[in-house]
């Protein structure tokens, strides 16, 4: 628990640095996954602001948790972003 505190906690003090990156987008490929359940198409649509090169996908039977949720489906789009 210390930790998941910890990441609200360093929020804050993050600001600054989150500021200085604001005017510049991802200069990477980017792959979002999401649960239907979850944020659905949010992800994707927010990100896509941030970087040029976004793919997404999302696992229909999930929530948050699409990892734990349907490992399967995870670790498949993870390969296939990764050997592209």
């Amino acid at each position: 628990m210390t930790a998941g505190f910890n990441y609200y906690r360093a929020l804050r003090t993050d600001i600054p640095y989150a500021e200085t990156l604001r005017s510049k987008k991802i200069a990477v490929p980017v792959l979002t996954i999401a649960g239907r359940y979850g944020v659905g198409e949010k992800l994707h649509a927010a990100i896509s602001k941030e970087a040029d090169d976004v793919q997404g996908v999302i696992a229909e039977n999930t929530g948050h948790f699409v990892a734990e949720e349907d490992p399967e489906f995870f670790c498949e789009q993870i390969e296939r972003f990764c050997t592209v």
